[in-house]
């Protein structure tokens, strides 16, 4: 995740530069008048009266800390939210003190997922009391009262709010995740969320962070293996949209349906619907629940994956909880029946592939000493699966006990053996007493982290 494309009242930023290491240029693009390209000039970010509010709110709201791997001076990494990581990235661009020992913290009004917002009060040494806000741009806006422009704070009028939101809307539909970051002098040292309100806006940031190349060659694998991948998060519609038809999760035909249409959405319309969505955007975690029992409710075998509190919900209603072993929260590895080892796309759907092909050897397996009359038990079953596994150039990494059907790297054991842990780098399950008991995984879901952006994905395919 990289902060790419800045925007303030009076002029638009360029920031170069990739990845978390905190080194790039400012570039002002100044708009061509003859109809050439946009012209870009080298700035000193501090220097501007809009982007230096704009910058300090980003590093000061921001639980991330970015630093240099070991023993890989040129390689930086982020210990924490990337977005946040990518903001403060930005901070330090221009030079600005990533944790300000000076500036003391009074209190943080952490973001969920409902308000989708978060401020942070710190103290200067001259005992100036500051509101710095992130969050997105049509919550952020509607809490302003008035705007940075140049050294002074203007009015912020319905026509600038509709240039912000318009401004907005082209980042977006470039694939572009877009905050709205925002001030208030003297706040109140009291740690009151009502306080998010009658702050001046300091501008909009676009952050990108691309596809990863295997991501798109995943989805097409999942077309082909008759799994419908569908895409939940909590970005801005249009960046969702972009996204998806990058990745071939959506078309120019799709729709996105939105957090607010899924609130005026009854279960029964709801069940309709996910037949032919795949896109849900700016979801909270209510939502991202309601459409794992609606796919449900339909007869589709689900899988669905996350990292983050909110999603642990949805995670333990699906027939399959996908935790992600990297970033994701200890809350949601409980919830999940397997945890992912390497956030990866691409690697769940080798394992399916992978796991089918066991599960026919299996069948075959047994068809024939079926027809032998012969009586085999499940330990006989699984060492015939492996032989015939290695023999093909495949392997097995797990059979359920209880001689359910579950694909390898999905299943969880229920059995006199107990619970049992497999770690790879691909998959490790992990086995819970649930009323789910032993299911078939013929389906997987994934936050569109894995693809290398924010958000979830989901999937759903008939059950057999």
């Amino acid at each position: 995740m990289t902060v790419r494309q800045v925007i303030t009242a009076s002029n638009r930023f360029r920031i170069s530069g990739a990845g978390y290491a905190p080194q790039g240029d400012f570039l002002q693009i100044n708009n061509s008048t003859d109809g050439q390209s946009p012209a870009e000039s080298i700035i000193k970010a501090l220097d501007d009266p809009e982007l230096l509010p704009l910058l300090t709110a980003s590093a000061r709201c921001n639980n991330a800390t970015v630093s240099p791997k070991d023993g890989e001076a040129n390689v930086w990494q982020v210990i924490g939210d990337p977005t946040e990581g990518a903001l403060l990235v930005a901070a330090m661009k221009a030079g600005i003190e990533p944790h300000d020992s000076k500036q003391k913290v009074l209190f943080e009004i952490p973001f969920d997922s409902e308000r989708k917002t978060m401020s942070v009060v710190v103290q200067s040494p001259d005992g100036r009391i500051v509101m710095h806000t992130k969050g997105a741009q049509e919550l952020i806006l509607g809490k302003c009262i008035r705007e940075r422009c140049g050294s002074a704070e203007v009015d912020l009028t319905d026509e600038r709010r509709r240039a912000i939101m318009s401004a907005s809307s082209r980042l977006a539909s470039k694939a572009f995740r877009v905050l709205a970051l925002a001030y208030k002098d003297q706040a109140s040292s009291s740690p009151e969320k009502n306080q998010e309100n009658g702050l001046v806006f300091a501008g909009l940031v676009g952050m990108i962070d691309p596809p990863r190349d295997e991501a798109r060659e995943a989805v097409k694998k999942c077309r082909i293996a008759g799994i419908r991948p569908v895409m939940i998060t909590g970005d801005h519609p249009e960046t969702a949209l972009a996204i998806a038809k990058e990745l071939h999760i959506a078309d120019d035909d799709s729709r996105v349906m939105s957090g607010a249409e899924l609130d005026a959405a009854t279960d029964e319309q709801l069940g309709v619907e996910v037949d032919t969505v795949s896109v849900y955007a700016r979801v909270s975690a209510e939502h991202k629940l309601r459409v794992v029992k609606a796919l449900k409710s339909r007869g589709q075998v689900v899988a669905m994956t996350g990292d983050g509190v909110n999603d642990a919900p949805a995670v333990k209603a699906a027939d399959i909880g996908i935790a992600m072993g990297v970033t994701g929260t200890d809350v949601t590895k409980e919830a999940s029946d397997m945890i992912l080892m390497d956030d990866n796309f691409a690697s769940i759907v080798n394992a399916v592939e992978e796991g089918r092909g066991i599960f026919d050897n299996i069948q075959n397996v047994c068809a024939l000493s079926s027809g032998m009359q012969h009586q085999r038990s499940v330990a006989d079953v699984y060492r015939s699966t492996c032989w015939l596994a290695s023999a093909s150039g495949g392997h097995s990494d797990s059979v359920d006990q209880s001689g359910d059907r579950r694909p390898a790297g999905f299943g969880t054991g229920h059995g006199a053996a107990g619970e049992r842990h497999h770690e790879s780098a691909a998959a490790s399950p992990r086995t819970r007493s649930s009323d789910k008991g032993t299911r078939s995984a013929d389906s997987l879901s994934w936050s569109t982290d894995h693809f290398g952006h924010a958000g979830r994905f989901l999937d759903g395919v008939p059950r057999r």
